[in-house]
């Protein structure tokens, strides 16, 4: 996944139908689908209407505007949680549970036939 930086004066940022436009002066100036980007960076000032940030939050693109000479942040959108969040929760929580460890060890090594001696 990549990041779409945006550092050219008088742009508008859209999203429609899973597709990041950028357009100068109402013309399309870049397109890209949005399965590429997981943030957007605006480092100009750059319009960006309330659906596109839905729009991005709704795909799960972060986005961070940052403003004054030295760059500070000024805002950051985060995109919709991955759907897989409790998944990998639970994985991590079965890190520390030595007893499923081992059993799930022994199960997988019966399936595959393996054998260690």
């Amino acid at each position: 996944m990549g990041t779409l930086y945006v550092d050219r004066q008088g742009m508008t940022l859209r999203m429609r139908d899973g597709v990041i436009e950028l357009r100068a002066e109402g013309e399309r100036a870049r397109s890209m689908p949005g399965s590429l980007i997981d943030r957007v960076v605006l480092r100009a000032d750059t319009q960006v209407g309330s659906s596109t940030l839905a729009a991005l939050a709704d795909a799960g693109i972060g986005l961070l505007a940052l403003g004054g000479r030295g760059g500070q942040r000024v805002a950051h959108l985060l995109g919709a949680p991955a759907k897989d969040a409790r998944a990998r929760i639970a994985q991590c929580q079965r890190v520390n549970d030595e007893a499923w460890a081992s059993a799930w060890t022994r199960q997988a090594a019966g399936q595959s036939g393996a054998s260690c001696g």
